[in-house]
């Protein structure tokens, strides 16, 4: 509810205004305790961000005058420590609250007098600040025995040898406690404050406040709009289909069959984890600050990055999920049709082992695809604001126009999650989504908002987080899963699966997998939920195990296939008869919609039926079959498909589309080498650099892979040597690392040694810089070939031999040393090898010697053009926008690029002089002359281009069926 809580038999000594202190995360109250102070004391409060704090969670130096301030006549003068102690469950008994206040302040104050202690200054004065309630001063008060037991503790002999014995002769003059009913009567006084804290704020308060803001919604109907909104939302968003795994139309509550996903965060960390802890603090600007160093504070938003497969879209449907039930729960009571889904939502955090939110954020969920579809690439469509408010709209009794969307986001803390960011492939419609997400943080923090925002993306050329204002935004990988990881969430998976089977069949399938999942060959298949999952379904259909990522997607489709094909039904012979042709349908129409991805901004490229019908048409005249057989034909290849196979599902305004995006890369990769090599090699060539074709590349060479050496030898000669083709700048953007690496992560050379040094030795070119876009993947390619002995003796050396290198060797070995595995430390390494990751990750605000990329350049640029040929319009014009890549030396010397929320680079002035010989060569020997210590510059220019470069549609430039070249 809306409200002060009454108490709660909270015990004597009640005050008229309680709050409901319990209910906020102890950051939040951290941050209640912190705002109070200010308050009361005044401005220049030193605060400090989250994070270990060393016993302080602000200080004051200088004098604070009590008898002016608060109910006592003393003077401090001197330096003064806050603490703030949050007990999340007061018993309501005195005694009992009170020892554990006293035993959290024991252990402070402890900490301050342990010998050797890094904790810096000591205080003079401590001011503590807790939800305990404390009874009167009388003889029996606990406020009385608190202060007695602080008397005595002061004076408490600690028996250091040869340094003061007590906190009193350290220095520790007096300690104060702000206990319940103090704080409730500060708020009581503060409205401004406990506005912005939501467990605090009364129905009175959000009335008031939208009362101030324009909207067509009466005021007193505001609330009630998106109660129930998050209401009708919870029963209708909840289900999840495992349907793109080959597992029908059967659906699952999102909240029974999730599970948490491994994270890199800097340590092993869960992605449910992270989010909820995040949301759990207050986001307002006012509150979130820079600490007493002036070092920014950690980004409050997240980026979400993760592989095709890995859950991204289950994870936000989840968290979308438990954040609605926490906020009707927050607004009871819970109508009785939701009591059933409020109460499991609760038992999934229990049985994830997660706290429920503290704080009951309103929660959206938005498919970035679709409001890209809406919106449209320029400002002809709706704006972010118009688009969300029409999904509100849809689950609402009245229209929601933007102007009451954004009251409410003012007043009320919410959560909204963008999910699929890389599924906007039209770079005009990323460009138009960047800007509207953009202008959403930054209006946030013009209202001193509540707002916590959630992007998910795939990893492959990410870098929109350099622009996406990246002291606001944070990010996070989901990892790979571990080998218990992967056999946990098969048994669970499995068992949620086979939930109304025999308890017999489902135990016998649970034994396969378990025996499954302990060859060497499939583990290195167990990274993602979804493979886990597909997996489960060709261990329960078939046991035929798949040893590499395109052995097991197209095990897949080959098991759901013979699953059709075996039943004993009217087409079984048509099924046996046309495979040929049914697998042809898929591999076209998979070209096609992956060619339309890339072409439009649509994320999951729809084809219609009658399309798909011509397609199965024209695929059996090429057979010559006679028109009306080739008719009849057709029909039943389109119902087989979208019917019984159901891996092309068809929607209701009669379209078809993979329910997997992996399958369309699959059957689009199988199209690129449906030719002859002349064919083959072209469209491997012209596809290596695209991040959008990636993945349909590897599939293609997973294929080839299965075949002869010949086969194998071309794809290991596109690959060596893809960074040569003129049509790419592989010297500034190189291709032939990473397709390398991937490969090596995909295992498709495993048990080949000959081609695992290949790949390995094309991989470790990135060396030589410039720093790859994605180390961490180069990182993990070259840890799933160190697996063997000899490998990863190979890889060391190497990396060994770089640390004795160039500055850009160093630099590109210590960021694969920090993201791989390669056993133990290799000589030459620094401690940190973190720094070099952080130059592209941490965020520099300047210093007072900096310098851009322009400015480094220009000499060299003039040095090499002659006389006779000045520089070109198009290399003056690069020059120009190269000055807003700016750097800042740090002491060491190090030259750290300045990420800032600035306008972005503009990399069609580079691309402009890629297009021209002269010109290119001009500007390469440039970077080429720039001396070794300044590597980063070439880095981060590589990184700039890296996007706009990479992501030039390539569809019509293939040689296949759809462009007529074969």
């Amino acid at each position: 509810m809306l409200g002060p809580s009454a108490g709660g038999g909270l015990g004597p000594g009640y005050v008229e205004n309680d709050f409901a202190y319990e209910q906020l995360s102890p950051r939040a109250f951290e941050q209640l305790g912190v705002a109070l102070t200010e308050k009361v004391i005044g401005a220049g409060l030193e605060v400090f961000g989250p994070g270990r704090d060393g016993g302080r969670e602000a200080t004051w130096n200088g004098t604070i005058n009590w008898a002016a301030t608060d109910d006592a006549s003393s003077i401090w003068r001197g330096y003064t420590v806050i603490q703030v102690k949050q007990c999340q469950n007061p018993t309501g008994n005195p005694t009992k609250d009170l020892a554990w206040l006293i035993s959290h302040l024991k252990d402070e104050l402890d900490r301050w007098m342990e010998k050797g202690s890094r904790r810096t200054q000591f205080p003079d004065y401590l001011l503590v600040i807790t939800n305990i309630r404390l009874t009167p001063a009388d003889p029996g008060g606990t406020l009385a025995k608190l202060t007695t037991w602080i008397h005595e503790q002061l004076g408490f002999d600690y028996g250091s040898a040869g340094t003061p014995r007590t906190l009193r002769s350290r220095g520790l003059r007096e300690v104060k406690v702000w206990h319940r009913n103090k704080v409730s009567t500060l708020l009581t006084n503060n409205a401004d404050i406990r506005q912005r804290f939501t467990p605090l704020v009364t129905v009175g308060d959000v009335v008031a406040r939208l009362g101030q803001l324009p909207g067509a919604i009466p005021t007193d109907l505001v609330p009630s709009v998106f109660i129930e909104h998050a209401r009708k939302s919870l029963g209708s968003s909840r289900w999840i289909r495992f349907d793109d795994a080959g597992d029908g139309q059967t659906r699952h509550a999102v909240d029974k069959v999730v599970v948490d996903l491994p994270v890199d965060a800097g340590r092993r960390s869960t992605a449910l984890g992270e989010c909820l802890l995040r949301g759990d603090a207050v986001l307002r600007r006012s509150l979130w600050r820079c600490d007493q160093q002036g070092v920014l504070p950690p980004p409050r938003h997240l980026v979400i990055t993760g592989a095709p497969g890995n859950g991204k879209s289950t994870l936000t449907r989840y968290l979308t999920h438990v954040y609605r039930a926490a906020f009707v729960r927050h607004e009871g009571p819970v109508p009785v049709r939701l009591d059933d889904l409020v109460d499991d939502a609760f038992a999934s955090l229990d049985r994830l082992k997660l706290d429920a939110p503290a704080a009951a954020r309103w929660a959206l969920r938005v498919e970035l695809a679709a409001m890209a579809h809406a919106m449209g690439p320029d400002d002809g469509g709706p704006s972010i604001y118009k688009y969300l408010a029409d999904q509100v709209s849809l689950r609402s009794e009245v229209r929601v126009e933007p102007h009451s969307l954004i009251s409410w986001l003012k007043v009320w803390p919410c959560v909204v999650f963008f999910d699929g960011l890389d599924e906007v492939a039209h770079p005009a419609a990323r460009e138009r989504i960047i800007a509207e997400i953009t202008g959403l943080v930054k209006d946030a923090d013009d209202d001193d908002a509540d707002l916590f925002i959630v992007i998910t993306t795939r990893p492959t050329g990410y870098t929109e987080r350099q622009r996406l204002l990246p002291e606001h935004f944070d990010q996070i990988d989901l990892a790979e899963f571990t080998r218990p990881e992967a056999a946990s969430y098969g048994a669970f998976v499995t068992s949620q699966r086979l939930m109304a089977d025999e308890p017999e069949y489902r135990n016998a399938i649970l034994a396969k997998l378990a025996a499954a999942i302990e060859k060497p060959s499939v583990q290195r298949l167990l990274k993602t939920p979804l493979q886990v999952l597909i997996l489960t379904i060709i261990v329960a259909n078939s046991g035929v195990l798949p040893t590499n990522r395109y052995r097991l997607f197209w095990t897949y489709f080959d098991t759901v296939f013979k699953r059709e094909a075996n039943k004993d039904t009217s087409n079984q012979t048509f099924f046996n008869t046309y495979r040929t042709e049914i697998e042809d349908l898929h591999v076209r129409v998979g070209l096609i919609l992956h060619q339309r991805c890339e072409a439009t901004q649509e994320t999951r490229a729809m084809l219609p039926l009658d399309e798909l019908r011509e397609i199965a048409f024209e695929r059996l005249r090429e057979d010559e079959h006679s028109i009306p057989k080739a008719n009849d034909l057709a029909d039943r290849l389109v119902t087989t498909a979208t019917q019984r196979l159901v891996l092309l599902a068809a929607d209701e305004d009669h379209t078809v589309s993979f329910d997997v995006r992996s399958l369309q890369e699959l059957m689009a990769g199988r199209a690129l080498i449906n030719g002859a090599e002349t064919d083959i090699r072209h469209n491997l060539i012209t596809a290596a650099p695209s991040p959008h074709w990636r993945n349909a590349w590897l599939f293609a060479a997973g294929e080839m892979f299965t075949g002869s050496n010949h086969e194998r030898n071309i794809v290991l000669d596109i690959v060596e040597n893809c960074d040569s083709d003129p049509g790419w700048p592989g010297w500034l953007n190189p291709t032939a690392p990473q397709l390398a690496a991937d490969i090596l992560d995909d295992g498709l050379a495993a048990n080949k040694p000959l081609y695992l040094r290949r790949l390995i030795k094309v991989a470790l070119r990135s060396l030589d810089g410039p720093m790859p876009t994605e180390p961490r993947g180069l990182a993990h390619g070259l840890s799933t070939a160190a697996t063997e002995p000899d490998l990863r003796a190979m890889i060391r050396d190497e990396l060994k031999q770089a640390l004795k290198g160039s500055p850009v060797q160093q630099g590109v070995a210590g960021a694969l040393i920090h993201y791989g595995d390669f056993g133990a430390p290799i000589p030459g390494m620094s401690k940190n090898s973190a720094r070099y990751v952080d130059l592209w990750s941490r965020r520099s605000l300047g210093g007072s010697r900096t310098t851009t990329v322009a400015h480094l350049l220009s000499e060299d640029l003039v040095g090499h053009a002659q006389p006779e040929a000045p520089l070109s319009d198009r290399l003056r014009t690069v020059l120009n926008e190269c000055d807003r890549l700016r750097f800042v030396f740090d002491d060491d010397g190090t030259l750290r690029p300045i990420i800032s929320s600035r306008r972005a680079f503009d990399a069609t002035s580079v691309l402009a002089v890629l297009d021209d010989a002269h010109d290119t060569e001009l500007f390469r020997a440039a970077l080429d002359s720039l001396r070794p210590e300044l590597w980063p510059a070439k880095s981060y220019l590589a990184r700039s281009v890296w996007s706009a470069l990479s992501r030039a549609p390539i569809a019509d430039d293939l040689h296949t069926f759809h462009t007529g070249r074969f």
